[in-house]
């Protein structure tokens, strides 16, 4: 008969548990459902699940490799002009470097119909 044993965890011991299975030498920031798994076969206190989501949730390392959200895209339509400067975009360049004015960014004009720019 094979009995599964858990040890009931203190407040004090639930995060030293949580970083040893989640980050520790022999873990690999597997993230929140595989840590919950190996922490629920040997220990248990209320609220594991919870706890162990926003601790995940938290992780700088995990942030790293999730990737920014999905984003909903809208499907790309073809926009024309019937006439000289019609329809002109405008758009700030920043993240320059600082130029001798000091200034650090440019302001960008497209003409939709001659595809003419100016910075």
């Amino acid at each position: 008969m094979d009995s599964n044993y858990q040890l009931v965890v203190s407040d004090v011991l639930k995060r030293r548990l949580f970083d040893q299975a989640h980050a520790g030498p022999l873990a690999a920031h597997l993230g929140f459902v595989r840590t919950l798994a190996q922490l629920r076969d040997n220990y248990y206190w209320r609220g594991m699940s919870k706890d162990v989501q926003a601790w995940c949730n938290a992780c700088d390392v995990c942030a790293c490799s999730r990737g920014p959200p999905p984003r909903a895209h809208e499907k790309m339509v073809k926009v024309s002009a019937a006439a000289l400067m019609d329809l002109v975009a405008i758009d700030i360049l920043s993240g320059l470097p600082q130029a001798t004015d000091g200034s650090t960014c440019i302001i960008v004009a497209v003409d939709y119909m001659t595809k003419w720019a100016e910075a």
